[in-house]
């Protein structure tokens, strides 16, 4: 029985190394995961559309006029903010506005916003004029953050 014993041992041993060697020649690599940094610093693009709301063919309206105020404001978490760009529509009658299939697009690229820091406010005004009457009207938009363009529209 020793000899029966010595030799059972010695072939389970034997069997132990060449399914471990199996074991080892059929693993297959497992790739590392891949953590992908969040992207914290981001090039806005951000279009208006400047265009007229309706049809202003009244004689009434011949005298009206329609200045547009167009900005893109930072600002910072504590509420600072800064003025990255601006810029004005001098004033027109409001018939001299296209429509809407065809408006006036004004493209402004802002570069290298930390998102982290800063938040993204794009901000537009019209300011109308009829003879000694003035009227305003200002609105403020937070465009997402992100990469893609993100379009802003203003109705006359």
């Amino acid at each position: 029985m020793n000899t029966l014993h010595l030799f059972l041992r010695r072939a389970l041993r034997g069997s132990a190394v060449l399914l471990l060697a199996a074991l080892g020649a059929c693993k297959s690599e497992i790739p590392e995961p891949v953590f992908q940094e969040p992207v914290w610093v981001i090039n806005k693009p951000i279009e208006f559309h400047v265009y007229a709301d309706a049809v202003y063919a009244q004689p009434l309206l011949d005298s009206v006029t329609a200045e547009v105020r167009l900005a893109v404001v930072t600002s910072l978490r504590n509420g600072t903010q800064q003025s990255v760009w601006d810029t004005v529509l001098s004033a027109r009658p409001l018939r001299d506005f296209p429509a809407a299939g065809e408006p006036i697009r004004v493209l402004r690229l802002t570069r290298s916003l930390d998102i982290r820091t800063h938040d993204l406010q794009t901000s537009w005004g019209i300011i109308y004029r009829y003879r000694n009457t003035v009227h305003q009207e200002f609105r403020n938009e937070l465009p997402p953050l992100e990469n893609a363009i993100t379009q802003i529209h203003v109705g006359i």
